[in-house]
Formats: structure tokens, sequence, C-alpha cells
């Protein structure tokens, strides 16, 4: 029994740590097991999503949602058609139809317009001179003149397509005036669509005053400034046409005498001049037709006269005389000769009154009806009294600056 080998010790079941590999089956099974009802969970709630009960709200919203599109579609506005389908070769159906799609009406006119005065620039002419080299002088006249009145027709017809198509007898040229500026000063008040119907209606009659002037029919002027005047009256208020008329009035006026505006009138002292202006002209300057003053009849000198006997009203005499030193170098070289002899500017005015009366005087006698003889000695005498006063005002003798300063209207008293 001694010999026998020492048995082994076992070990209970339940007794020390559990191993290693133990540990990492038990959470793989873990993780198995919870990966098992998340699947579970998601399968049952996919069924409950897709149940016949719940399918029908979707295709409702889906349904609502196409039917709205469908009834925005059909409520807008009918889409633009291509370009290619506007035009057309025939100006009144390519009108009709950029109306038609909403196009406003200065779009149409500004597509259309050139294409009707291209139309009717591209039709031939006759010559304006005959072919004949021998031709006399009346033919060629008579060539000219055909030309002319064939020229004049061509006018008048665009002029009433423009009109039947856009409304109204537009021009190119005189728009373009209006977007760059140059009227802006006789109706620069005016809003752009008065201004460049003002300018159309302008260019139009212009051409009537042209045709009449190179024909010399003078007489038919007061004709057409009435008539120019009442299409004018259609776009402009009375207010806003006399404004444009003193205006354009006073533009011409600087070009002939532009000191006016540097003898500080206010603006209520230049309009009542302008006024003044405006009753010596006959007929009235066409506003004067925008720009020209081809048209402008001049006042002759008893109208010049009262012109300034107005200005001096407005002015006072030291105003007056400013006004008279940058217009009449006449009286200007008299200031200068005065400031030499140590006078009075004052003086000035006395020789301006000397020599408006002289001058009055002078038409009188020349229209008398006596003999020319006669009429030589009266202003022989005149023209010599002229100049004793003159001599008594500069307190000089007769070679003195003033004396030179005037020789030239005295000369003219002289003459027969």
């Amino acid at each position: 029994m001694e010999n026998a080998a020492p048995s082994r010790t076992r070990l209970p079941l339940n007794s020390g740590k559990p191993t290693r590999a133990n540990r990492a089956l038990l959470f793989l099974s873990l993780a198995v097991n919870l990966g098992l009802v998340v699947l579970i969970a998601v399968v049952f709630l996919t069924r409950a999503t897709d149940s016949p009960a719940n399918n029908q709200a979707p295709d409702t919203a889906t349904q609502r949602s196409v039917e709205s599109d469908a009834n925005h579609v059909r409520n807008r506005t009918r889409p633009a058609l291509p370009w290619d389908q506007l035009q057309s070769p025939d100006l009144a159906v390519y009108a009709a139809n950029l109306r038609a799609v909403g196009c406003p009406e200065k779009t149409v006119r500004d597509t259309l317009l050139p294409l009707i005065e291209e139309k009717f620039e591209a039709i031939e002419l006759p010559d304006s001179q005959p072919t004949n080299f021998w031709a006399s002088f009346s033919q060629r006249q008579a060539a000219a003149a055909a030309r002319a009145e064939q020229e004049r027709t061509v006018r008048r017809e665009r002029d009433k397509t423009v009109k039947e198509l856009l409304g109204f007898a537009w021009a190119s040229d005189e728009l373009n005036r209006v977007y760059t500026g140059d009227a802006a000063g006789s109706i620069g008040f005016l809003e752009y669509e008065r201004a460049e119907k003002f300018l159309c209606i302008a260019d139009r009659f212009n051409r009537q005053f042209e045709d009449i002037n190179n024909s010399r029919r003078i007489n038919r002027r007061a004709a057409i400034y009435q008539a120019w005047r009442a299409e004018v009256g259609e776009v402009l208020s009375a207010e806003d046409f006399e404004e444009t008329e003193l205006r354009g009035l006073l533009l011409i006026f600087q070009r002939h005498n532009a000191s006016v505006c540097h003898a500080g009138l206010s603006g209520s002292e230049l309009r009542q001049l302008m006024i003044a202006r405006r009753e010596l002209c006959n007929p009235l300057p066409s506003a004067l037709l925008a720009g020209g003053d081809e048209v402008v009849q001049e006042p002759d000198w008893v109208g010049e006269q009262q012109f300034l006997s107005k200005a001096r009203t407005l002015l006072g005499d030291s105003r007056f005389l400013d006004y008279l030193t940058n217009s009449d170098m006449s009286i200007a070289r008299t200031l200068v000769g005065l400031e030499k002899l140590q006078l009075p500017r004052t003086t000035a005015l006395q020789i301006f009154d000397l020599r408006h009366d002289s001058i009055a005087r002078t038409q009188q006698i020349r229209d008398l009806p006596i003999h020319r003889a006669e009429k030589r000695t009266q202003l022989v005498a005149l023209r010599q009294s002229a100049f004793d006063q003159l001599l008594n005002l500069c307190n000089g003798d007769a070679d003195n600056p003033i004396i030179r300063a005037n020789e030239m209207w005295l000369q003219e008293v002289k003459a027969p």
C-alpha cells in the first residue's frame, strides 16, 4: 500500500474564475442576441408602416401636389413665343404679334420704327439733275423740283405709316436728340414722352418751313405755324406750351445777343423780356422748331427799338448800360472814350438816346414824298445837328475817341 502512487486532487465545478476563452464566448453570445432583438424590432415596424391603412395618405398628398402644379400651369400667362414666330415681313402683323405677347408700346416702337424708316429709305427717287449734260437751266430746275416733290411724298407716306402702326408719327432722329440731351435747353423740363412727341412734331413742321423758304412762299409761314401750334397743343398743356416757346425764343435770342444773360436779369424779368420779343416776331418763331433760327423773322429797326425800350424799363439805366456794353460795339467804344476823358458813364445813355432820335428822324425824312435833293439837304442838316450835340456831350473837339466811336451811325444819318 505504501508503494501506491498518490491520487490527483479534483477541482470543484464552480470553483475559480472563467478562462479568457470563456469570456470571449460570453461576449459574442450577448452581441448576437442583441442583434436579433434589433432585427426583430425593425421588421415589425416596417410591416406596420406598409399596412394598407397607412399607405393612402402619401398617395393622396402626391395627387394633390400634381393637381396643384397642373392648375398653376393652366393659370399662368401664355409663355412668350420664340422671336422668329413673332417676326413678320408684314409690319402690321409684326406689331400685332408683339402686342399680343404683352410687349410694351415703347419696345414696339423702338423695334418697328427703324424697319419702317428703312423701308421708305429704300424707295428709289428720280435724279435731282437731268442726265443730259446739255440740259437747260429750266430743265435742271424742273428735275430738282420733281425730286423734292417726290421726297415730300415719301415723307408723308412714311409719317402716315408710322402713325397707323404706332399711334404717332415718330422720327428716329428726333428721338435720338432727346436721348443725347440735345433738347435740354428749351424742353428739358418736360418728361421724356412729351419731349419726344414735341420734337417729332417740330421735325415735320420744320421741313415744311424749309420747303416754303426754298420756294420763297413766305406768306404761308403763318398758316404752317398755326397748324404746328394746334398739333403741339394736343401734346402740351397751355402752360407748358408757353414755357417751351419762351425758352426756345431765349435760345434763339442768345445766339444774336449772348449778353442778355449777363445783365443781371431775374427769371421773371427774362420772361417778360422774351414775351416782349415774341410780340415783335411775326409769325412767332416756332420754338422754336427745336433749334434752328431759319424761320425766325427778326424785328425791323422800329421793333428793335421797342424791344430796347422794354429792356431799359426792366433793367433800369445802370443794368441797361451793362447790357448795351455787351451787345453794342458803338456804346462799348463810347464808354472807353468817356473813361479816357473822365466823363460819367451815364453820358453813354444820352448818346444812345441821341442816336435813337437821329435815326428815327432819318427814316421819317427818307419816307417823305419829296425830291431826293431835298431829302439830302434835310439829312445833312440833321447829321450836323447830331454831330454838334455829340460834341457838347463829350466837351471835346471833332477829333476825340467818342466821335470816332459814333462815326458809323452819323454817316448813316447823312446818307439819303
